[in-house]
């Protein structure tokens, strides 16, 4: 991965992020002009970015400690990284998620913790949610 890296250097500089980022190694890029260390970023993205593991559990406990998000979206497609958030969920006793059991039953609610978009061509999230409910270790 490091020649690609090596590669990505010819990458123009940043423009300062319009909201708020959090990168895999859980680091949080503030938005706007001066704020964020754009050379910096840059930085990470053509480079940490390609050659060292993304630590996606750490990333997702900065943004929920850092934005406090009223509801999390996960794009997708499906489910598939659904039961890792409610595990993080469940270790960070986010609104009170704090077991499998209570995961389970935010999700059931009028007001999921998280939201799962469908695959292109699926059933929507709410028959898809019963057809298969999400796992996570408690």
């Amino acid at each position: 991965m490091a020649p690609m890296a090596a590669e990505l250097e010819q990458t123009p500089p940043f423009a300062p992020p319009t909201s708020p980022l959090v990168d895999g190694s859980g680091r949080l890029w503030p938005a706007g002009g001066e704020a964020c260390d754009v050379a910096a970023l840059r930085e990470y993205t053509i480079h940490e970015q390609v050659v060292a593991p993304y630590r996606f559990a750490h990333s997702l406990e900065t943004a929920i400690g850092a934005l406090d998000p009223e509801v999390l979206v996960l794009l997708g497609p499906g489910a598939g990284l659904g039961g890792a958030i409610g595990q993080v969920l469940s270790r960070m006793c986010w609104r009170g998620i704090d077991s499998k059991a209570a995961f389970a039953q935010a999700q059931r609610s009028d007001r999921p913790a998280l939201i799962t978009l469908p695959p292109a061509g699926a059933a929507p999230a709410a028959e898809a949610a019963e057809e298969r409910p999400l796992a996570i270790n408690e």
